[in-house]
């Protein structure tokens, strides 16, 4: 086992122990299912060709896929016609609602790239995993950040929980605020969309 232990940063080249491994792959597994329901909700959106749309949307990172598929709501709640009419977007009820919903989303996304792009080690001492992600420095231009955490296994739960919570709050304003039409166009088979 090597380990570095510069800068009050500890990382060895053990993995963390079987039960981190399987919270890491279960936050991974959980924020894989709310990126493809992103996917799959800007093709229910968008309509017309629901399987070219989805592969646009899935060509996509996730970042900009959310960023999509807010635009796609914001239009669908008719943000280009309240512009038209002068409002002022930041104090439309829906707007605002949407833009809250959307906040947690650009958290989720940012939890996925932190554990995503971090690298992931045990600390023999405590039995604990490091996590430890290089990141672009804001002081200084150019020279990486270290960004070092020594996570126990009740955090990475707490993040996956919140990955879900976020998911389950996503599905269900998707569906109370566009629900009805989606289902209209798969009972009239329009969109590629039909009724099983």
């Amino acid at each position: 086992m090597q380990e570095n232990n510069e800068r009050g940063i500890i990382a060895s080249s053990e993995l963390p122990n079987d039960e981190y491994l399987k919270s890491i792959g279960k936050f991974i597994v959980t924020f894989s299912k709310f990126e493809e329901n992103v996917s799959v909700f800007i093709s229910l959106l968008l309509g017309d060709n629901t399987e070219l749309v989805s592969t646009i949307a899935n060509s996509m990172d996730i970042r900009e896929r959310c960023i999509t598929l807010r635009g796609i709501c914001a239009y669908k709640l008719g943000s280009a016609d309240k512009i038209r009419d002068g409002e002022n977007l930041k104090k439309d009820k829906e707007i605002q609602e949407l833009d809250k919903l959307f906040k947690n989303v650009q958290k989720a996304v940012e939890k996925r790239n932190e554990f995503i792009h971090s690298n992931w080690s045990n600390d023999p001492e405590t039995g604990k995993a490091h996590r430890l992600r290089w990141t672009k420095a804001k002081q200084i231009y150019g020279w990486p950040e270290a960004n070092y955490a020594l996570v126990n296994i009740e955090e990475i739960e707490a993040e996956t929980k919140f990955i879900e919570k976020v998911h389950d709050t996503l599905w269900k304003y998707i569906w109370s605020k566009f629900g009805n039409s989606i289902l209209q166009r798969a009972k009239n088979n329009e969109d590629g969309l039909q009724m099983l």
